[in-house]
């Protein structure tokens, strides 16, 4: 029995050359996403005065740094915890 991808998904029941190109897609996606936010030029942000749309988008820009930061350097979640 195989585990789940990644991110939890599991794809055991779909045929092989579909859940490859699903995965394939997944992580360009991700790089495509994460490449364009990491060029993106920082600045502060005060988190008490965001409204909750704003709050919620710079916590999964947060989020995605963080999985980057922790998968990018092998770092566990004991040392980087995820949010």
């Amino acid at each position: 029995m195989s585990e789940p991808d990644f991110d939890g998904i599991d794809l055991t029941e779909l045929p092989a050359d579909v859940a490859e190109k699903a995965k394939q897609f997944a992580k360009q996606t991700f790089q495509a996403n994460l490449a364009k936010s990491l060029t993106a030029v920082a600045r502060p942000i005060n988190w008490r005065t965001l409204p909750p749309t704003g709050l919620e988008h710079e916590l999964l820009e947060l989020n995605g740094w963080v999985d980057w930061l922790r998968h990018a350097y092998g770092l566990p979640a004991q040392v980087v915890l995820p949010i």
